[in-house]
C-alpha cells in the first residue's frame, strides 16, 4: 500500500528534512491560491487593502493607522510596490510560522503517520494558508503571526512569571488593537484562555483579570474614538486620490468615516442579506462539509478526556464569528475560526500525550478520509472574504463562455 510505504519513509527523515517537507505543502497550497501570481505575475494585493495602508497617525490618531504611521517613518509616499513587497514578506513570515507550529507534533511523534496527515491538512486547508495568501496583504496577517508568537511566549513563561507574562499578552494585544481593533474578537478571547488553560493559580488569575480589563477598555476607545475627524470624507478621498491615483478605494476609506455600531451593523444587513450571499453560504457548506465531519470526529474521539480548561479553549476558537453581525466579511470570520481550531487543537495534543495517541491513531485509521479532506480544499480553494471561494468565480467565467450574456 502506497500509505504505508509513505509511512515508512516519513519516520525515517530527520527534523530539517521534515520541515523542508511541511514547507513543500505550505507552497503547494499558496500556489493553489494565487494561480494568478505564479501564471501570469499578478499580484493578490488588492487596491482595496491597499488603501488602508495610507491611514497613518500624521493628522491625529486614527484606528488601523499603526502599520501605515510604520510606513510614513521611512517614506513620504507609501507606494503600492512597497506595500506589495511588504505584504508578501509578511505572507512568507506567517507561512515559516504556521508550518513551525503545526509541524511540532510531527517532528515529536514521526513514529505517527497520522501525526504528518494531520498536519498536511493543517497547513493546505482553505482556511489557513490558502485563505492568507489569497487575502494577501490584509493586516489579519500581521495579527495572526503577533498571536502565534504569543502562545509560544505564554507556553513557556506564564508559570514562571505572570508580571512578565502579563506585560507581553497586554503589548501583544495593544498592538494588534491599534493594526485593527478586529483583534479583540479574533483571537484576543483564546489568548486569554490559552493563559488559564497554561496557568490557573490564584495569582495568574488576579493577572488575568486586570489584563482583560484593560484590553477591553482600549479596545472600546479605540473603536470609538479611532474615527477621521481632520477632514470630511469628500475632502479626504480627493486629497488622497490627488496624491495616490485610482488604487485609492472610496469603500476601504470609508471605513475610518462611518465608524459606529449602527454603522456597521447596516453595512452587514445591505450586503450579508441577498440572494448571492446564501447561494455562497450554501457553496461553503457543501465543500467544507467533509473537514466539518472530519473535525466533529476527532472531538467526539477526545471529548471524555478533555478537561474543563480543554473544552473552555475549544469553545474560544470560535470568537471571530461573533463579528458576523458587525462585518459583512462572513468567509473571513470562517476562515479565522477554523484556524484558530487548528491551532488549538496543535497546542492540546503537545501538551497532552493521551489526547495525541488518541487523535494521531484516530486519523492513522481513517487516512483515506483525511486524504480526501485535503484533496477538496485544493479543488474547493481558499476561503474567501465576502465570497465563498475562488472556484465558484472561475465557474462563473467558464459558463459566461458557453452561455454567452450569462452574468453571476
Amino acid at each position: 500500500m502506497i500509505f504505508d510505504k509513505v509511512s515508512m519513509y516519513l519516520e525515517k527523515v530527520r527534523s530539517p528534512v521534515a520541515f523542508f517537507i511541511i514547507f513543500v505543502l505550505a507552497f503547494v497550497a499558496w500556489v493553489r491560491s494565487n494561480p494568478r501570481l505564479f501564471v501570469r505575475g499578478e499580484s493578490y494585493l488588492s487596491d482595496w487593502k491597499y488603501t488602508h495602508f495610507l491611514f497613518d497617525y500624521g493628522e491625529g490618531f486614527v484606528k488601523r493607522g499603526f502599520v501605515g504611521s510604520f510606513f510614513s517613518e521611512f517614506s513620504n509616499y507609501t507606494s503600492y510596490s512597497l506595500v506589495n513587497i511588504f505584504s508578501y514578506l509578511v505572507l512568507f513570515i506567517m507561512m515559516f510560522v504556521f508550518c513551525v507550529l503545526f509541524s511540532k507534533a510531527w517532528v515529536q511523534r514521526k513514529d505517527q503517520f497520522g501525526a504528518f496527515l494531520l498536519m498536511a491538512v493543517a497547513i493546505m486547508s482553505p482556511a489557513t494558508i490558502q485563505h492568507f495568501a489569497f487575502d494577501v496583504g490584509r493586516f489579519d496577517l500581521i495579527i495572526y503571526i503577533i498571536f502565534i508568537i504569543t502562545l509560544f511566549v505564554i507556553s513557556k513563561i506564564a508559570n514562571k512569571s505572570a508580571f512578565v507574562t502579563s506585560i507581553f499578552v497586554l503589548s501583544s494585544l495593544f498592538i494588534s488593537i491599534l493594526i485593527h481593533e478586529a483583534a479583540f474578537f479574533m483571537v484576543a478571547p483564546l489568548i486569554f484562555v490559552f493563559w488559564f488553560f497554561v496557568s490557573s493559580n490564584f495569582r495568574s488569575s488576579a493577572f488575568q483579570s486586570v489584563v482583560l480589563l484593560l484590553v477591553f477598555v482600549f479596545t472600546y476607545l479605540v473603536s470609538t474614538k479611532g474615527g477621521y475627524n481632520a477632514l470630511p470624507f469628500e475632502e479626504h478621498f480627493n486629497e488622497l486620490k490627488g496624491v495616490y491615483g485610482k488604487r485609492v478605494i472610496e469603500s476601504s476609506l470609508n471605513v475610518i468615516h462611518s465608524t459606529t455600531v449602527e454603522d456597521n451593523l447596516k453595512r452587514t444587513l445591505m450586503a450579508g442579506l441577498t440572494l448571492k450571499r446564501l447561494i455562497h453560504h450554501l457553496v461553503f457548506l457543501f465543500f467544507m462539509a467533509p473537514l466539518f465531519v472530519f473535525l466533529y470526529c476527532i472531538f467526539y474521539q477526545i471529548k471524555g478526556y478533555l478537561d474543563f480548561k480543554s473544552k473552555l479553549l475549544l469553545l474560544s476558537a470560535f470568537s471571530p464569528l461573533a463579528l458576523y453581525p458587525l462585518g459583512h466579511d462572513h468567509f473571513r470570520w470562517w476562515s479565522l475560526t477554523l484556524t484558530n481550531v487548528f491551532v488549538v487543537l496543535t497546542f492540546i495534543i503537545l501538551r497532552d500525550r493521551l489526547v495525541s495517541d488518541i487523535v494521531f491513531d484516530f486519523v492513522e485509521k481513517h487516512r483515506r478520509m483525511a486524504v480526501f479532506v485535503i484533496f477538496v480544499g485544493l479543488i474547493s480553494g481558499p476561503i474567501g472574504i465576502t465570497g465563498s471561494f475562488d472556484l465558484l468565480g472561475y465557474a462563473s467565467k467558464a459558463a459566461s463562455y458557453i452561455f454567452p450574456g450569462f452574468k453571476y
